[in-house]
């Protein structure tokens, strides 16, 4: 397909396991099979898929594996025991393939014993039939992407295009990644057509369901064990004499398979260390490792900043472990400056209120400590004596109580957690479309789009809302929501998203247009 690009270093490519890793407790193990005397040559054939698929020796041992078992005239019908997560995109479709090869030639019946998530339950789709047992993890069909990385320019180094280092626009890498979703989805409705009873977007949610739940749901045909599957080969090939193979014993060189399969195996700081690995990827990740690794490394590098060498002044909070680097809110920055600004990071706290004495408007981003306070009394003071007030919220790098600290005195308060849409969207479930709004703050804008955002609660300051559909992560409600609101007698202007402000997301859309309604806002226009 179109993404396993093994020239692309900077990307590695994920469907989604996110799943805690002490669930694993309710798989059960079924024994492994072996050659069994009989007088009968004809055989079922079994092939363990134990573990992730990530490296070329997993692939080609099980492709070696499929292959055996069709040019082996013995085996007449063949079962896959899975207890696998999934492995590299391109791995993984190749096995996919040479089963449905091998289905056409001869039964093939998949047995989901432990995990059949993400890839694992890729390949186990292409079975003729399909059993789980009663707590086994299926479904979660679903891709995790990381953003390629930006690429600097060096005079030394030549390049024949912009995306040459990368691969990927990421503006439009969303709309890439929903691609590899769409074949996902593909495989899962062809090969289980009328028997599945899930519709297209309840499927792309990414859940994991136990073996009962898959099989009301039509994920798998039936629960049952590994010898219930051996047994359903035999009856669809018309055996009724027959050995059972183990195809793992029978073709020898595997090695790699089940090297890494503990889940201690996984975590964020590995996925980021395989991005620079030639080939995209489906793995199992267990969830308490997001939640452990922190989104954003706080560093304060930052030197005292100033731009601009007018009047007004405004000022940016930096004293407060904010989590955003001042490139990426260049593009505002550029618009107060073209209004005859000039634009003072705040980086220590016993300066605020001098800076603050001076200054038109205020802007915080994505706190990651709380105000105390006397810095809250500091900004109330100036809000009421007309300053301006910017509260931007960014949920993939910084928890609520930051920013709640500050904006709960002006009545305004970030839910946790982020919207989606799983319908309409901007390339990605989570890029929600802002298309209903009120006020002259959004003058001139038709739509709006927002990356990974949270809703803002302030009865009846709301500004932008998003269409129908869109749920909260945290509530998993839904209705409608505004991640943009105008509180404070309009003085105070608090935005659920960080990321629009930054190249090139804030070209989506009439983005662009409403970040020059927010500079005229600060400035007082």
């Amino acid at each position: 397909m179109g993404l396993s690009l093994r020239s692309i270093s900077a990307l590695s490519l994920i469907a989604a396991m996110l799943i805690a890793a002490s669930f694993l407790g309710y798989t059960y193990a079924v024994g492994a099979y072996q050659r069994t005397a009989g007088s009968s040559p004809e055989a079922v054939g079994v092939i363990k898929v134990y573990g992730p698929i990530l490296y070329g020796e997993d692939r080609d041992y099980l492709v070696r594996m499929v292959d055996y078992a069709v040019k082996n005239d013995t085996i007449k019908a063949v079962v896959l025991k899975i207890d696998c997560p999934g492995g590299y995109v391109d791995a993984i479709e190749e096995v996919y393939f040479s089963l449905l090869k091998l289905k056409a030639k001869k039964p093939l019946v998949s047995s989901i014993i432990g995990l059949g998530a993400s890839g694992g339950y890729y390949i186990a789709v292409a079975a003729d039939y399909v059993y789980a047992l009663p707590t086994s993890f299926v479904g979660n069909i679903g891709v995790i992407a990381f953003l390629p990385y930006k690429a600097w320019p060096y005079e030394d180094v030549v390049e024949t295009g912009p995306y040459k280092f990368t691969g990927f626009s990421r503006k439009e890498f969303p709309s890439a990644v929903q691609g590899v979703l769409e074949s996902f989805l593909k495989a899962v409705k062809t090969q289980r057509g009328e028997r599945l009873r899930l519709s297209s977007v309840e499927l792309s949610k990414g859940l994991i369901y136990f073996g009962r739940e898959a099989a009301l749901y039509g994920l798998v045909d039936e629960v049952g064990s590994s010898m219930d599957a051996v047994k359903k080969a035999a009856e669809l090939a018309g055996l009724e004499r027959y050995t059972v193979v183990d195809v793992n014993e029978a073709v020898k060189g595997g090695g790699v398979l089940l090297a890494l399969n503990a889940p201690s195996a996984w975590n964020l700081k590995t996925l980021k260390a395989l991005r620079y690995h030639p080939a995209p990827l489906y793995m199992y990740l267990p969830v308490e490792e997001l939640i452990v690794e922190a989104p954003w490394n706080y560093s304060k590098a930052l030197h005292t900043l100033t731009m601009g060498a007018g009047k007004p002044v405004v000022v940016v909070d930096y004293v407060h472990q904010n989590a955003f680097f001042p490139n990426e809110v260049s593009v505002l920055i550029s618009r107060l400056t073209a209004r005859g600004c000039t634009v003072k990071y705040a980086v220590e706290p016993q300066g605020l209120e001098e800076a603050l004495k001076e200054a038109v408007a205020y802007v915080v981003i994505s706190p990651r400590s709380p105000f105390k306070d006397e810095e809250v009394e500091l900004v109330k003071d100036f809000v009421n004596r007309g300053g301006r007030l910017l509260l931007v919220h960014e949920p993939s790098r910084s928890l609520t109580n930051g920013i709640n600290s500050l904006a709960a005195e002006f009545n305004v308060i970030f839910a946790n957690g982020y919207l989606y849409n799983l319908e309409k969207n901007y390339g990605n479930y989570r890029n929600i479309v802002l298309d209903s709004f009120r006020g002259d703050l959004t003058k001139g804008v038709e739509k709006l789009v927002f990356f990974t955002a949270s809703h803002v609660a302030s009865k009846g300051n709301e500004v932008a809302f998003v269409g129908s559909g869109t749920t909260s992560s945290e509530g998993e409600l839904s209705m409608i929501y505004s991640p943009i609101v105008l509180a404070g007698f309009g003085r105070v202007l608090a935005i659920g998203d960080q990321t629009f402000l930054e190249e090139p997301y804030c070209y989506a859309e009439d983005n662009y247009r409403f970040i020059s309604n927010v500079a005229d806002f600060l400035v007082g226009g």
